[in-house]
């Protein structure tokens, strides 16, 4: 998945165009028998100088809960279930402490 600036904006919610392309990754996951999934916690690989404690936590909270919400919603899919979900976190360089 590709995107933009938007990424590390505080204003993101549930119905933000990268959190619908998470479901439709999952969804595709469950039509065609995937069941190991990746997923960036903060939905980035790399950290930057606005990523602060309260702006990550919420970013977390919103991952996990929109996550299970589309987890909820897989059992109408019909498929397969995830039996594999693995959240990362960006490296932190030693320059940031």
């Amino acid at each position: 998945m590709m995107v933009d600036e938007s990424l590390y904006s505080s204003e993101m919610n549930s119905r933000h165009y990268i959190i619908l392309a998470f479901r439709n990754i999952m969804k595709v996951c469950c039509s065609y028998d995937i069941t190991t999934l990746t997923i960036p916690l903060l939905l980035g690989h790399e950290m930057t100088e606005n990523m602060t404690v309260a702006w990550c936590t919420k970013r977390a909270e919103l991952v996990l809960k929109c996550v299970k919400g589309f987890m909820i919603e897989m059992t109408s899919w019909g498929g397969s279930e995830l039996k594999n979900l693995q959240f990362v976190v960006p490296k932190v360089s030693a320059n940031d402490y």
